[in-house]
């Protein structure tokens, strides 16, 4: 034919709170002229004398990125039932009733139409730091309950019993007990919640200190140390996996055991995997004391903060992202002089009813305080200690904030939500990129039938 296809009405758009993904509508009209005819045997003829289809067709260009090739994938469907007309003569000509091209628009519209679309893969490998998240593979529990005959200090004020405080710590993660005044068998009774990545080595240490006088744990007295493999309770030995246990402390300058095996520590440690699996969400609902997800957030970048408003006074931008979910707030590091920081780190959260709970956003600028704590640094000079960066953040300047409902993760695709979101507060055109992942807990059938058995010592390996 002689026409050629008529293109009219376009329309992009950005939708919602995710605003990586550009949406193209526009009509699309094709009236064409041809004159198409074939023969067969026995003098049959068949052939096309017009064509005619409208529509409006539907373009979206996701997910974006910063570097190339900019385009993950493009999406095409059609936005609306297509209008269908066409000529045909010799023995296709009974397929001009109107019946026909009713049918044949309601199956395109069927195959091509909105959910259903056409993918074209740009990016088939994705920079990793935009599209991949260090998804923690298991949540342990670590409970630790009493130690037994601690020795006395020899060197300080050797009358007086323990100030017994223990450290738990997986990795680099380190928590801390109460400490257990005077006396040299403690209970604490702790139970901490630690999260295993792929790549970690997955060793526990237990570490008890006798708590000076002076209250500075970095001068306290070390008394012993115990170490395990959480491979050894998650795949080694499962019998042992949620069960108590008792082990001898060590002493970590000779190597061997304090007081001939007499001081010992009891505890418990409850390996849990983690996965997407959406249909055991119901086993965790009686399981109270139990995480029933962890929600990871990786904080990539920050665009736009150099348009805060002239109301906010600050001669240089020094920012950090502070997130809370429940009663846990965590605060990424800070950067300065930039109005677009990048970040690439991930903070973790435990969900104990992700159907109630939101994260809360925040990007705090903490130039101020910085200034304060180079004043009095510089007053005092006391010596760098370790700070609360979550409490510090506090007496920042808050420029802007998102809230998302942590249910909304949930009910997103493979419960994975990605983008861009535009930042409300000081900030007029402000956006943070974040990739927000839940990860549901399975309960251990081994940590069930182990936690009703008696207390037994921890098993010696060859």
């Amino acid at each position: 034919g002689n026409q050629v296809p008529f293109i009219s009405g376009i329309n992009v758009k950005r939708r919602g709170l995710n605003l990586e993904d550009v949406i193209i509508d526009f009509d699309i009209i094709f009236n064409s002229d041809l004159n198409f005819l074939i023969k067969g045997k026995y003098s049959i003829k068949a052939g096309i004398e017009r064509f005619f289809i409208r529509s409006r067709l539907r373009i979206i260009l996701s997910p974006l990125f910063h570097e190339q090739p900019s385009i993950g994938k493009i999406y095409i469907m059609l936005a609306s039932t297509p209008q269908l007309d066409w000529t045909f003569n010799g023995a296709f000509e009974p397929l001009n009733l109107n019946i026909f091209k009713s049918i044949a628009s309601k199956c395109l519209f069927f195959w091509l139409g909105v959910p259903s679309k056409v993918s074209i893969n740009i990016a088939k490998q994705i920079p990793s730091r935009e599209s991949k998240l260090k998804e923690p593979k298991g949540l342990v529990q670590i409970d630790i309950n009493e130690a037994s005959n601690l020795p006395r200090s020899k060197s300080f004020c050797p009358s007086r019993n323990v100030n017994a405080y223990c450290v738990v710590s997986v990795e680099k993660i380190e928590k801390w007990t109460q400490v257990m005044k005077n006396t040299s068998c403690p209970e604490w009774n702790a139970s901490f919640f630690f999260l295993v990545n792929q790549n970690d080595n997955n060793l526990i240490r237990f570490a008890v200190f006798d708590e000076e006088s002076d209250n500075k744990k970095e001068k306290d007295r070390l008394i012993g140390t115990f170490s395990a493999s959480i491979d050894t309770f998650a795949i080694t030995n499962p019998e042992i996996n949620g069960r108590e246990l008792t082990a001898s402390l060590w002493d970590h300058q000779t190597g061997l055991p304090i007081n001939k095996d007499v001081t010992k520590i009891s505890f418990r440690v409850s390996w849990f995997r983690l996965s997407n699996n959406k249909a055991k969400i119901c086993q965790q609902s009686s399981r109270n004391k139990l995480p029933v997800a962890v929600l990871s957030v990786l904080i990539e970048s920050v665009t736009g903060l150099e348009t805060t408003a002239k109301q906010i006074q600050i001669p240089e931008l020094r920012s950090l992202v502070r997130i809370s979910v429940g009663n846990s707030t965590q605060v990424t590091s800070a950067k300065e002089r930039t109005g677009y920081p990048v970040w690439d780190q991930a903070l973790h959260f435990l969900l104990f009813n992700f159907k109630l709970e939101t994260i809360n956003i925040e990007v705090v600028d903490m130039y101020n305080v910085f200034e304060k704590r180079l004043l009095l640094f510089l007053k005092t000079k006391r010596k760098k200690k370790r700070q609360d960066w979550v409490k510090l953040s506090q007496d920042g300047v808050v420029l802007g904030y998102l809230k998302v409902p942590v249910l909304k993760v949930f009910e997103a695709f493979e419960m994975k939500l990605q983008g861009n979101y535009r930042l409300e507060g000081f900030l007029k055109k402000a956006y943070i990129k974040l990739l927000l992942v839940i990860r549901l807990t399975e309960y251990s059938n081994d940590v069930e039938d182990n936690s009703n058995k008696p207390r037994t010592a921890f098993p010696i390996f060859h």
